[in-house]
């Protein structure tokens, strides 16, 4: 409920600022005296200020837009300036309803105006802003968590080198290829030296031998 409170009572505050110092900034000979506040007291400056800026703010809800709507060819041919032509416009009406009303407030039909209407729109803004920094509470502080710890690497296990198979036999000392003594053997049946189908063997079975069918044959 206060946060409301204080929401409608800034914006407030800070616009009834910016009136109140452009009465005190433009209230002189030089600017022709273009935003007066003639009261005598300061109950009466605060009630006419409170006045005025309740003025102004109505004027601007409920009037300004129609007028932006109806201006909008000349706002685009002039590139937006004329927009401050208008809020001087704004501005003199809320001094011709104040006047009307009575109050101890009055804006001049001068060049001025135009100066005074950019003020008050300036100073409000920069007023709220600070109001809006002051009342609002801080975010609270996010504190990101810290990225957990990789884990460390896994010791490098031993793999044993593949199994071979053992070679075929062949191609051995004794095995059964064409070796020197015969079939890959050293006594083998493949036809060597001292081999078995070799006709005519040195141990052979060719006939004719002196002993036999080979030289020492049977």
């Amino acid at each position: 409920m206060l946060r409301r409170l204080l929401g409608l009572l800034v914006p407030f505050a800070g616009s009834a600022g910016a009136v109140y110092l452009s009465t005190v900034l433009f209230d002189r000979p030089f600017f022709d005296n273009a935003i007066q506040l003639t009261a005598t007291t300061t109950q009466a400056k605060v009630q006419t200020i409170a006045i005025v800026t309740v003025i102004f703010g109505l004027v601007n809800l409920l009037v300004k837009p129609v007028v932006r709507f109806v201006t909008f060819p000349i706002r685009i041919l002039t590139f937006g300036l004329f927009s401050l032509v208008i809020n001087a416009a704004m501005l003199l009406l809320t001094g011709l309803i104040a006047n009307y009303l009575d109050a101890p407030f009055h804006v001049a039909l001068s060049w001025w105006v135009i100066a005074g209407a950019l003020f008050i729109g300036v100073a409000s803004g920069i007023l709220n802003w600070i109001g809006d920094k002051i009342t609002t509470p801080g975010a609270p502080r996010v504190v990101a968590p810290r990225p957990a710890a990789a884990p460390p690497p896994a010791p490098a296990q031993f793999a044993p080198p593949p199994y071979r198979q053992p070679p075929a036999p062949g191609g051995a000392p004794y095995g059964g290829g064409t070796g020197q003594y015969g079939g890959g053997q050293a006594y083998g049946s493949g036809s060597g030296q001292y081999g078995g189908q070799q006709p005519g063997g040195q141990y052979g079975s060719q006939p004719g031998g002196p002993y036999g069918s080979g030289q020492y044959g049977r």
